[in-house]
C-alpha cells in the first residue's frame, strides 16, 4: 500500500537536537565576510594625488618622439646634437599648455558674461510681458466699466424666451391666492367698510366728474356715511359688528341723502339682525345747484 498520501506529521515533528547529525553544503557556507579595500599600486585616492599629470604627459610625449627617432634611423649623435633642439620643443610644448589653460580661463570668462547677458534679456522679457498683462487687464476693467451699465446703451434690449408670449403660460397664476385674514378692532377701518367706502368714492367721483354733485359735497357724504355706520354700532351698545355688505343703490330725494346696502352682514354678540337691506341717511344737504354746496 502506498504511503504518498499519508500526512506529514512523523518527518515534521521536532527532535532533539543534541547530538545533531547534519550536513551543509559548501556552497551554503558564508563567504566574502570581509571588505576588500584597495591595496598599493592599484590607485589609491593617496597615489592619484601624488601623480603629476602633466609631467606624465610630457614624460609620455618624450617616449613617443625617442621611438619615433629610432624608428627613423636617426643616431644617437644626432640626438645628442639635437638636443638643445629638443629642449627647445619642450619649452614650445609647455608654453603651448599654459596658453591653453589660459584660453580655458578667457572661455570660462566669455561663458559666464554670456550667461549673464542671458539672465538680464530673459529678465527685461519677463518684465515687458507683466507690464503688458497689467495694461491689458486695466484696459479690460475700463471696458467692463465703460458697458457694464445697460442704461448707457441706446441699443441694450433684454433677451426674451422663445416661450415668453405663449397663451399656456403663468395661467394658474393666482388661482389659489387666498387674501390674508387680519383683525382690526375698529370697524371704520376694516376691509369691509374700507371695500364699501372705495365704492362710495368711485361712484361719487363720477358724480363729480358729471358735473352732478359738488367736491364739497362728496366730502361732507363721506363724513355722515362713516358717521352713519358709527351710529348703527351704538345701537348695539358698542357690541355690535358690522361686517360688510355691497353698495347697492343711492339717491338723493327731498334733499337728503340715501343709500342702500344690500345683504349686510350686520350683527350683535348676542343676536343677529335679520335685515336684506339696510337704509343709511348719509346726509342732510341741499340740491347740488345750490349756492352753499359750491
Amino acid at each position: 500500500m502506498t504511503t504518498a498520501a499519508r500526512p506529514t506529521f512523523d518527518p515534521a515533528r521536532g527532535r532533539d537536537s543534541k547530538a545533531p547529525t547534519l550536513q551543509y553544503s559548501s556552497r551554503d557556507l558564508a563567504a566574502h565576510t570581509k571588505l576588500k579595500y584597495r591595496q598599493t599600486g592599484q590607485l589609491t585616492q593617496e597615489e592619484l594625488d601624488r601623480v603629476d599629470l602633466k609631467q606624465e604627459l610630457l614624460k609620455a610625449e618624450h617616449e613617443h618622439f625617442e621611438k619615433a627617432r629610432k624608428e627613423g634611423g636617426i643616431g644617437a649623435s644626432a640626438s645628442a646634437v639635437d638636443k638643445s633642439v629638443g629642449s627647445i620643443e619642450e619649452r614650445k610644448q609647455r608654453l603651448l599648455i599654459e596658453a591653453a589653460d589660459e584660453d580655458d580661463e578667457d572661455d570660462t570668462e566669455e561663458l559666464l558674461r554670456e550667461l549673464e547677458k542671458i539672465k538680464k534679456e530673459r529678465a527685461e522679457e519677463k518684465e515687458r510681458q507683466e507690464r503688458e498683462n497689467t495694461e491689458l487687464q486695466e484696459q479690460k476693467r475700463q471696458e467692463e466699466i465703460a458697458t457694464g451699465n445697460p442704461l448707457l446703451h441706446k441699443d441694450f434690449s433684454v433677451k426674451r424666451r422663445w416661450d415668453d408670449d405663449v397663451i399656456f403660460k403663468n395661467q394658474a397664476r393666482g388661482v389659489d391666492d387666498k387674501p390674508k385674514k387680519r383683525f382690526i378692532n375698529d370697524t371704520l377701518r376694516s376691509d369691509f367698510h374700507r371695500n364699501i367706502g372705495s365704492a362710495l368714492t368711485d361712484s361719487l367721483d363720477e358724480l363729480i366728474m358729471q358735473d352732478k354733485i359738488t367736491p364739497q359735497l362728496a366730502m361732507k357724504v363721506l363724513v355722515q356715511f362713516d358717521k352713519s355706520i358709527t351710529e348703527a354700532l351704538e345701537k348695539g351698545k358698542g357690541r355690535g359688528t358690522f361686517k360688510g355688505g355691497r353698495l347697492h343703490t343711492y339717491r338723493f330725494c327731498d334733499e337728503v341723502w340715501t343709500f342702500i346696502i344690500e345683504r349686510p352682514n350686520f350683527r350683535l354678540d348676542n343676536d343677529n339682525i335679520p335685515a336684506d337691506k339696510i337704509k343709511i341717511v348719509a346726509c342732510n344737504a341741499k340740491k347740488p345747484g345750490d349756492a352753499d354746496n359750491k
